[in-house]
């Protein structure tokens, strides 16, 4: 059954850099995985960011995907990020 990932994190007020971060790393997932990644902002706290993958077939290739490609980006690996997996509802 397809997965979805949730990660959510916050991020300092210079939001530039993390953010095209985010882009190379989203870029890199979608060539590793075919897995088109969202990034969303929270409504009233523009600090906390959340990133959606889903329709995640193989969790365990896309979960080593993500942290490879998380590992070599030490500003990203410095987010405390808090990853929910969800699956469709039987």
């Amino acid at each position: 059954m397809p997965a979805s990932l949730y990660v959510y994190y916050r991020v300092s007020d210079n939001f530039l850099p993390t953010k095209q971060l985010i882009s190379e790393l989203t870029a890199e997932i979608i060539e590793k995985t075919g897995i088109q990644g969202r990034l969303l902002q929270r409504r009233d706290d523009a600090h906390t960011w959340m990133e959606i993958y889903e329709a995640i077939s193989d969790v365990d290739g896309f979960s080593l995907a993500l942290h490879d490609a998380i590992s070599a980006r030490p500003t990203l690996a410095a987010l405390q990020r808090h990853e929910e997996w969800f699956v469709a509802l039987a």
